[in-house]
């Protein structure tokens, strides 16, 4: 066989093996809109504790329906309200307009920046549409006056003498000694009592103190009588120890953020963590930003952080007849998989 032929063999078997591969199409690339958003406010600087609102605008074709994110943090210092979202929609001709409002509640003072953010919105058919909006910034205020440029106060007179009151010394000094005797009575009556104490007794699990102080603060009946600070500082602290003790590490001292950092590290599921989060923000807005909830929404409160303990303590050793028999699963169905095993790591906010 001549050199051409076998040239012209090798370049017809190419050509049949290249059509005989399927085509592979390119992943099609989901079309973008610009929406507007802007930030309405009741002064130029916002103060601490104060609301501001987070507004989106956006023209689409009908059939399309904007989604209300879940995730709505923006930024750190703006804790977002979640009743208060509000999505309005306007048919006009073929197109329908769309405003969403997010109210933010100011946890922070300084210059604030939102960055881009980019919405869902889904079509006939399950079609998916970006809605893309710029940057909004915003600068917050302060409740105190004259801060960044202070001023001299008035100048103080001259201060009286004052005589040496030796009655209130020697009564000081007495006080000081009773005090003393009170103070070594008390620590040597608790060593007593701790030796005295049976030894070796575990401490009781964390989950079960939590589910005996929840049932406490219930039949207290606290948001009745309109102490909702109060039962939201102890439903916090409730929720605070009961993590700690869970986890074995001090919680009582950390701040919001700093307890959401030391949680990350345990193994546990994504969205136990952000449920975790939305329960120590919504009662940061309670004790802090003097947020009003309903007493219906304090009742739902303190059955989400129940609901969180069950899903999330040890489970007790049991035999395996009765965890094989029906009925014998004990986690609340709000944190059960949708898979439908029971796992005691999954639930709604």
């Amino acid at each position: 066989m001549r050199p051409l032929s076998i040239f012209a063999l090798l370049v017809s078997l190419a050509a049949t093996e290249a059509a005989a591969q399927p085509a592979t199409e390119p992943a099609a690339e989901v079309p973008t809109v610009e929406g507007k958003a802007a930030l309405e406010m009741d002064s130029d600087a916002p103060r601490a504790g104060e609301t501001i609102t987070y507004r989106l605008k956006v023209t689409l074709d009908a059939g399309y329906e904007l989604q209300v994110p879940e995730n709505l943090r923006f930024v750190d210092g703006l804790e977002p309200v979640r009743d208060g979202v509000v999505l309005k929609k306007k048919e006009e001709g073929s197109r329908t307009a769309f405003d969403l409002s997010i109210p933010f509640v100011v946890m922070r003072l300084g210059r604030l920046k939102l960055p881009e953010r980019t919405f869902e919105a889904r079509g006939p058919g399950g079609m998916l549409l970006h809605v893309k909006t710029g940057r909004v910034k915003v600068t917050t205020g302060t409740w105190f006056p004259n801060e960044n440029n202070p001023l001299p106060g008035s100048p103080v007179g001259p201060l009286p003498l004052i005589e040496r009151n030796w009655l209130l010394i020697w009564s000081l000094v007495i006080l000081g000694i009773v005090a003393l005797a009170v103070g070594v009575t008390f620590a040597v009556s608790s060593r007593l009592r701790r030796r005295r104490a049976p030894v070796g007794l575990p401490p009781r699990p964390a989950g079960e103190v939590a589910l005996e102080k929840l049932d406490a603060l219930e039949k207290r009946d606290l948001p009745k009588v309109g102490e909702l600070n109060l039962f939201y500082t102890e439903l916090s602290q409730v929720l605070r120890e009961y993590l700690g003790g869970r986890w074995a590490f001090d919680s009582m001292d950390l701040t919001s953020t700093e307890l959401m950092r030391r949680m990350e590290r345990v193994r546990l599921e994504h969205f136990l963590l952000e449920k975790i989060g939305f329960l120590l923000s919504d009662f940061d807005l309670v004790k802090f930003a003097k947020v009003v909830p309903t007493s219906s929404r304090a009742a739902e409160d303190l059955e989400r952080v129940r609901n969180l303990v069950l899903a999330t303590r040890p489970l007790p050793a049991v035999d395996p007849v009765v965890a094989a028999s029906p009925g014998a699963d004990a986690t609340p169905p709000e944190f059960r998989p949708a898979g439908g095993a029971s796992g005691g790591s999954e639930g709604g906010r």
